[in-house]
């Protein structure tokens, strides 16, 4: 299902702390709240650099320069003055063979997709029902409450930036909705009665963007720049069904990836508004995309109705992955430092995957049970599962996978006098 999971950072809370002993000034520090990468351009003096990760390991990548930074370290380093791009990576371990997958239990329904988000500083999950006006939200992705929708109809996708939610709805409707919770929710109409099959979310320069895509054989897509009450259609529309969206930022540029159906043309923009295409390596049904930041480098990975994976770190060309398993794959997703799919596009599936890097991957712990999975979401340390039981079915059950170390990671970086201590 299309949706975008854990997109780039958009607000980091600031720590405002002093300089530590030896150092001058502060030059950038806060919190990783949303994401497990932040990218900002600033200025150093020439003078020494000191380098902070508190809580989880800390990848710092300066002017092109790759800095480990351990858990509770404050290390020293040489830069050179004057205006450096920086970007932070928080570098969790993804898993390990004693994590497993549970199973919990949730309000009956077909669920078809989901993202997290902060609200007011509180992680949400949040997910949207197939021909439902019931949908869920759950604070911890393990205890869920119900969340009415606007209208009654087949949600398809839904994404979050700055504390705020859309969702789009397939079935050849003009029907949307938007909330500033994830709980209570407005209705909208987008453009056009299309298919409508995925929406993301990301800021471009001071803006926030949502664009969603249509499954139609010749489609569109459109943005909105309000929170989803209104919308407008892209400048170019002769575009192939697409399925799945995702936002990004490759180091400071920000873009939108598109994947399509039973295609291998897909579809970029850096500017919300149009797009450009690119290629990815087999034609295929390519059912889910994810993007996140592994080693300080941000990456989008692609996964559909096969073995075949790709991935990009340009948000301009595609280069193939193999998956561990020939199966359907029905979504993926990023967090705690790594990418995690999961098998079940229309078939029952118990199969995951996971990556560190998003190009070599390896089988995952089967999941609790075998269901329909249409979305997998990470927050707050936590991946959740969700779908339904088979075709058009409801279920009560949900899995998850928890133990991860969530967000909320200190950074700094200090100029000063260079000196180790």
């Amino acid at each position: 299902m299309g949706q975008a999971i854990f997109p780039a950072t958009t607000n980091v809370s600031s720590i405002v702390s002093q300089p530590p002993t030896n150092a001058s000034s502060v030059v950038l520090d806060g919190q990783l709240t949303i994401s497990g990468s932040y990218t900002q351009t600033v200025t150093l003096n020439g003078n020494g650099t000191y380098l902070y990760a508190g809580g989880n390991s800390l990848v710092f990548t300066i002017s092109g320069s790759t800095y480990n930074i351990p858990a509770n370290t404050l290390t020293a380093i040489n830069a050179p003055s004057g205006s450096a791009s920086v970007t932070i990576a928080a570098t969790n371990v993804l898993y390990t063979t004693a994590t497993t997958w549970a199973s919990g239990t949730i309000p009956t329904g077909q669920y078809t997709a989901g993202t997290f988000g902060v609200v007011s500083g509180t992680g949400t999950f949040v997910v949207v029902p197939y021909n439902s006006n019931t949908g869920l939200y759950s604070f911890n992705g393990l205890t869920w409450n119900t969340a009415s929708m606007s209208h009654l109809s087949n949600w398809s996708s839904v994404a979050t930036v700055s504390g705020l939610f859309v969702a789009v709805a397939s079935g050849s409707t003009n029907i949307t909705a938007y909330s500033t919770n994830g709980i209570t929710w407005v209705g909208a109409t987008i453009t056009n009665s299309y298919n409508w099959s995925g929406v993301a979310a990301g800021n471009i320069g001071n803006t926030s963007y949502f664009v969603a895509v249509a499954g139609n054989t010749s489609s569109t897509a459109a943005y909105s720049t309000n929170g989803g009450q209104s919308w407008s259609n892209f400048s170019s529309t002769n575009t192939p069904g697409l399925s799945s969206i995702a936002y990004g930022l490759i180091s400071t540029t920000p873009y939108f990836l598109a994947v399509p159906i039973a295609s291998n043309t897909g579809y970029y923009s850096t500017n919300g508004t149009s797009w450009s295409t690119n290629t990815l390596p087999v034609s295929q049904n390519w059912n889910s995309i994810a993007f996140g930041v592994v080693s300080g480098t941000g990456t989008f990975v692609a996964v559909g109705a096969s073995s075949t994976a790709a991935y990009s770190t340009n948000g301009t060309s595609w280069t193939s992955a193999t998956l561990p398993s020939n199966i359907n794959w029905a979504s993926v997703t990023f967090g705690a430092g790594g990418f995690m799919a999961i098998g079940g596009q229309n078939a029952t599936s118990n199969v995951t995957a996971f990556s560190t890097n998003g190009i070599t991957w390896t089988l995952g712990n089967n999941t609790a049970t075998s269901q329909y999975w249409n979305a997998l979401v990470y927050g707050n340390g936590t991946f959740a599962a969700v779908g339904s039981s088979s075709t058009n079915t409801a279920t009560t059950s949900y899995n998850y996978l928890t133990g991860f170390p969530p967000l909320g990671v200190n950074f700094g970086i200090y100029s000063g006098p260079l000196q180790s201590y």
